[in-house]
């Protein structure tokens, strides 16, 4: 079974360089983001330059199933997750009252429920 470390939002900001820490180390990853041509172009990158494993997968957390559809996928794959790093994420300003409530949704579906799921999903396999 194949180990790797998984990474939500690993195609921007802190999510991008934690991968590359997590590369530089030999680490196989599993990077999980919206922008699917985003995550070919680390894909490739990665793997020329850090000869690793890394697999890719276009998800959007802030859909309801996201999360079980990761864990699915990773389960088939038989990938094996040793850190699970939940860094996507987004968030909001203005007056509550004023906030587009769709927005308002996905950002808790993706900062906590997903989040959750996710952690709740991979935790058993982990230990």
């Amino acid at each position: 079974m194949e180990k790797a470390v998984l990474i939500t939002g690993a195609t921007g900001g802190i999510g991008y360089e934690l991968a590359k820490i997590f590369a530089a180390e030999k680490n196989n990853l599993v990077l999980v983001a919206r922008n699917s041509k985003r995550l070919k172009e680390i894909k490739e990158h990665f793997e020329a330059n850090y000869h690793i494993r890394v697999h890719i997968l276009s998800k959007d957390l802030a859909e309801k199933d996201a999360a079980a559809n990761i864990y699915r996928e990773v389960t088939l794959q038989n990938i094996k997750i040793d850190i699970l790093v939940n860094n996507a994420g987004f968030g909001d300003f203005g007056e509550f009252f004023k906030a587009d409530w769709q927005n308002q949704y996905e950002m808790i579906q993706v900062n906590i429920v997903s989040l959750m799921q996710l952690t709740r999903l991979f935790v058993p396999d982990m230990i």
